[in-house]
C-alpha cells in the first residue's frame, strides 16, 4: 500500500511539472502571422502631445535636442500621459530618439533618468535610438574605436544599460554618398571592429538603426550577413510596400519601422497600415520562421503635429491611438478574406 501511495504520489508530481512546463511554454511562445511578431510592439516618442512645438527644431536643428535642452521635470505630466495612452493601447516598448550628449549639458542625463522612471511606472520598456548629431564630431565617427564620438557615445550606451527600463539601445547607421564617401561607414570589416569592442552588457542589447534611403548600401556592403553571424538585430525604417516586400527579411532579427501618413482614425490607420505590410504578413519571400524571427514591429510615430519635422505619420488619432497588432487582431482576417 505505501509503495502504490508512493508511486501514486510520485505520477501526480511529474504530472504537475509537465503542465507547468507547457504552460510555461505557451506563455513565452511568441505568436505571429506570417512573419510578423503580433505578440509584442513599440512606437517613437519625441515631443509630448501635449507640448509639441517647433522651437526645438529651429532653435537646435532637430527636435530630439528637446532631450538635451529642456526641463523635462516641466512636461513630466504631460509625458506621462502620453505613456499612459500608450500601454492603454497595448504597446509593449516606447523608442525614445535622442541626439549623442554628455554631462556638460546639464538636463540631459537628468532627462533620461525621468523617462527611465516614468516608463518604468507605465510598465512600458525603452528602446533608446541613439542619432547622434554632430556635437563632438560627425557621426559616423563613432565607428571608429577611441575616436571622440566613439568614447562618449559607448559612455552612454554604458549608462543606459544600466537604467531598469531599457530594453534596447539602438544607433543610427547609414549617411548619404554626398555626404561621405561610402566606405567611410558602409563597411563590414569596420563595422565588425566597432560591434567587437563593444562592451559585452552593451552589445548583448545593442541594435543598428537603418533608415529606408540606405537598405541598398547596408545589403551591399555585407551588413545583413555580418549581423547576422553575430546575432546583432537591426531596425529598418519602410515607408512603402515595395520598401517592406523588398526588406522585411534583411537580417535574421530584425525591427520593422514603419508609419502612415495623415490619417484620421484608427481605422484609416490600420487599413493602410494592413495594406503597407501585407508582404510581411503573406510572408511572400518564404522566409523561414525557424531562422528568421518573427519581425517586431515600431510604429512611427506617437505625435509629430506643429513639431517642426514637416511631417504627419502621427499614430494617436481622433478616435485613440492605432497599434499594428490591434490592427490585425480586428481587421486582418476580414482583409485577408
Amino acid at each position: 500500500m505505501e509503495t502504490r501511495t508512493r508511486i501514486l504520489m510520485f505520477i501526480l508530481v511529474l504530472v504537475a511539472a509537465v503542465v507547468v512546463a507547457v504552460l510555461s511554454l505557451i506563455k513565452t511562445t511568441v505568436s505571429a502571422v506570417g512573419l510578423m511578431n503580433t505578440s509584442y510592439s513599440g512606437i517613437v516618442y519625441i515631443l509630448p502631445s501635449g507640448n509639441s512645438t517647433p522651437f526645438w527644431a529651429k532653435t537646435y536643428g532637430d527636435r530630439i535636442f528637446f532631450y538635451v535642452y529642456a526641463n523635462l521635470t516641466l512636461y513630466e505630466n504631460s509625458i506621462n500621459r502620453d505613456f499612459k495612452v500608450i500601454r492603454d493601447a497595448g504597446y509593449n516598448f516606447v523608442v525614445i530618439v535622442i541626439p549623442l550628449a554628455d554631462h556638460n549639458y546639464p538636463y540631459y542625463y537628468p532627462n533620461i533618468n525621468l523617462i527611465n522612471r516614468l516608463a518604468s511606472e507605465n510598465h512600458l520598456k525603452v528602446m533608446w535610438a541613439i542619432f547622434p548629431k554632430w556635437y563632438f564630431g560627425p557621426e559616423w565617427n563613432y565607428l571608429y574605436v577611441n575616436s571622440t564620438v566613439y568614447i562618449k557615445l559607448v559612455e552612454l550606451l554604458s549608462y543606459l544599460v544600466t537604467l531598469n527600463s531599457t530594453y534596447r539601445v539602438a544607433v543610427w547607421y547609414g549617411w548619404k554618398p554626398s555626404t561621405v564617401p561610402l566606405n567611410t561607414w558602409c563597411n563590414a570589416t569596420l563595422l565588425k571592429a566597432y560591434l567587437d569592442s563593444l562592451p559585452p552588457n552593451v552589445r548583448g542589447r545593442y541594435v543598428v538603426w537603418i533608415d529606408m534611403p540606405f537598405d541598398d548600401y547596408v545589403n551591399e556592403c555585407g551588413v545583413p550577413g555580418l549581423l547576422n553571424s553575430m546575432g546583432i538585430p537591426a531596425v529598418t525604417e519602410e515607408y512603402t510596400k515595395d520598401g517592406i516586400f523588398n526588406w522585411y527579411a534583411l537580417f535574421r532579427e530584425q525591427y520593422v519601422t514603419t508609419g502612415i501618413w495623415d490619417t484620421q482614425s484608427v481605422e484609416d490607420w490600420c487599413s493602410g497600415f494592413i495594406n503597407r505590410v501585407s508582404p510581411m504578413l503573406l510572408n511572400i519571400r518564404h522566409a523561414n520562421p525557424s531562422y528568421y524571427k518573427p519581425r517586431i514591429v515600431i510604429t512611427w510615430i506617437y505625435w509629430d503635429v506643429n513639431d517642426g519635422s514637416g511631417e504627419l505619420y502621427r499614430a494617436l488619432t481622433s478616435n485613440g491611438l492605432a497599434n499594428p497588432i490591434t490592427c490585425i487582431r480586428e481587421y486582418w482576417p476580414r482583409a485577408h478574406d
